[in-house]
């Protein structure tokens, strides 16, 4: 078996070893360490990861990483084949503050900070942020030693779970057959996890978005290692169902991976819709003029194209726009209301997944 070492925390045979990663040195002399957790199997096996907490106030995952490896695998690493990593919190400072910055770079999105595979990362007119230093030193680990990423978030106040699955980009025409390969490894990975599965934007949003530079784009796109992004629910807080499911898909994971001798756990507590054909994230519908909104779907509800899914009112609660109603142009199911009653024009009211037509494989998109 691979020797692991993560900081200070060593993979012993057979055991669950607990430690630090020091990953940035503060302007006071102290260090940013992230907890580590390893629970190393008696078997050969894959190197799983799994990371929560990027985003400082996303709670769920830190407390399902804690619950799936620090409490469900201790008893279990006699059956357990192979190794997983885990890192409840990757942005401690945040986590610290309740806030999805880290305070030492209030500026920059901790998870858009990973190695750019569609550029040269190293221009030195534009130097890493401090958490890009920090995010730099625990990827390159994750580079030698995993298997498979689960990076664990949250979406908003009011959402459902659902996983977010990646499309695979590749430069030229011969690394297609590998970049298949690894899109049918990530899909299985994907749906085995157990909530809905749902593409993430096409390609050139998903660069103008910079998500090719969030844990799991960069993990696949550089380290080629598949990645997905589970969303288990609301931020800010936690919902005891989206953390049970966000504790069994962890699970069903390791069975995937044949690291665990177990049957996955179907999550029938969720909502589980299906359109019939692969669905992409769209933020949608939008607000036709400034007013206060009202949401009328909930979030795991399919719509149908031309249903009323809002209200639109003045300050003193008149309707606007005629009858007062927002309707969707797609057929879709929500995935979360966006938070707040204060409607600008095109702000969106919430986000559907909707149906994706576009390829799961393709080409980097021309800049």
């Amino acid at each position: 078996m691979m020797a692991i070492q993560i900081g200070t925390c060593a993979a012993r045979l057979g055991k669950m070893t607990f430690g630090r990663l020091e990953v940035l040195r503060h302007v006071d002399g102290g260090a940013e360490e992230l907890p580590v957790v390893i629970a190393c199997g008696k078997h050969d096996g894959p190197c799983l990861w799994v990371t929560a907490n990027i985003h400082g106030n996303e709670y769920v995952g830190l407390l399902a990483v804690q619950r799936a490896v620090t409490r469900d695998l201790a008893g279990r690493l006699g059956e357990l084949r192979g190794t997983v990593v885990a890192i409840p919190t990757l942005n401690p400072a945040a986590l610290r503050v309740g806030r999805r910055q880290a305070y030492y770079d209030s500026m920059t999105d901790p998870n858009r900070t990973f190695p750019d595979a569609a550029a040269d990362d190293t221009d030195e007119d534009d130097p890493p942020s401090p958490y890009a230093q920090a995010s730099a030193v625990y990827f390159e680990l994750l580079r030698q030693t995993a298997t498979y990423l689960i990076d664990l978030h949250a979406m908003d106040i009011q959402a459902t779970p659902f996983t977010i699955r990646d499309r695979v980009l590749f430069r030229d025409e011969e690394q297609r057959v590998a970049a298949e390969r690894l899109a049918e490894t990530l899909d299985g990975l994907a749906r085995a996890f157990g909530i809905p599965v749902v593409n993430e934007y096409g390609a050139k949003k998903y660069l103008k978005q910079r998500l090719h530079r969030s844990t799991a784009g960069a993990a696949l796109h550089v380290a080629g290692v598949p990645a997905i992004t589970p969303e288990l629910g609301m931020g800010g807080d936690v919902d005891p169902l989206a953390l049970r499911a966000g504790i069994a898909g962890i699970h069903n994971a390791l069975v995937w991976a044949e690291m665990l001798p177990d049957d996955p756990i179907q999550i029938d507590w969720i909502p589980q819709p299906d359109l019939g054909s692969p669905v992409t994230r769209l933020p949608h519908p939008r607000v036709p003029e400034p007013g206060i909104v009202a949401a009328l779907a909930r979030p795991g509800e399919i719509v149908r194209a031309g249903q009323p899914v809002a209200e639109l009112t003045d300050i003193w609660g008149r309707p606007l726009g005629g009858d007062g109603l927002i309707r969707t142009e797609h057929e879709g199911w929500v995935l979360s209301l966006r938070s707040g009653a204060q409607g600008y024009r095109h702000r969106p009211v919430m986000d559907l997944a909707v149906r994706d037509d576009e390829p799961l494989v393709q080409p980097w998109p021309d800049d």
